[in-house]
């Protein structure tokens, strides 16, 4: 007896109407597993995947399996696999910057920086050095700068950018998590450079203006005199 031959049909095209029905009887569920099939889908471009999704995505398959796909990239794994380096607590950094700006510094303390496309060679950060001098040659009118000094108050977690790699530059890695899981960055060429992520790690100590140093308080009580003086003798001219 001739039996029709039946079409093969593609697993996926079989696995969306399973979750269609199944999201007629249990829209909550259904829901859930088309968020699973958006992932399956994901697989061969991790990109898809929104951002936004990811706690609900992570409620239904568990961390590990979203945390490997949203990894999955090639380029990605080789950022995670850079070279870890740990700085230990009470060491002291430098920052150099104009002196409205270390105003907001003391003031407000160190943004804290989302993994994003721009700034330096270490992308965006907070960038400090070891060496108060150093961190001066960085700025373009250094004679105008000041410079704060910063207490690690713990050990700091960061990893080692390897020769070669500029990140602030280089759109090849502008899609990419550089910040997750570390405290800052630091380059393979130039080790004596660390761009923070955040500031829960550095305690200002001291400002650095000229060869006078303040601490902080003093520095802000100075600064708030001249503004002062220099607004009074705005209003007699």
């Amino acid at each position: 007896m001739y039996r029709k031959k039946r079409k093969h049909r593609r697993g996926d095209d079989l696995e969306k109407e399973r979750l269609i029905r199944s999201k007629s009887q249990d829209p909550e569920k259904g829901s859930q597993q088309l968020d699973v099939l958006t992932i399956q889908q994901a697989r061969s471009d991790p990109s898809a995947l929104k951002q936004d999704d990811v706690p609900q995505l992570q409620r239904t398959i568990g961390n590990r399996l979203i945390n490997r796909l949203l990894t999955d990239k090639p380029i990605q794994r080789k950022v995670n696999k850079w070279k870890p380096i740990t700085v230990g607590g009470g060491v002291i950094v430098f920052h150099a910057t104009l002196p409205q700006h270390a105003q907001n510094i003391i003031q407000q303390g160190v943004r804290t920086v989302q993994n994003q496309f721009g700034g330096g060679r270490l992308g965006t950060g907070f960038y400090t050095h070891y060496d108060k001098d150093s961190a001066l040659l960085y700025m373009p009118e250094p004679e105008s700068c000041v410079v704060l000094e910063f207490r690690l108050n713990r050990n700091a977690i960061g990893q080692i950018v390897p020769q070669n790699v500029w990140l602030g530059n280089d759109k090849y890695f502008q899609d990419l998590d550089v910040t997750k899981g570390n405290d800052f960055l630091t380059a393979e060429e130039d080790n004596q450079e660390l761009k923070f992520h955040h500031g829960e790690c550095l305690e200002l100590v001291f400002v650095h203006q000229g060869k006078e140093r303040f601490t902080p308080g003093e520095w802000l009580s100075k600064i708030g005199e001249a503004q002062g003086k220099k607004a009074e003798e705005q209003a007699q001219k």
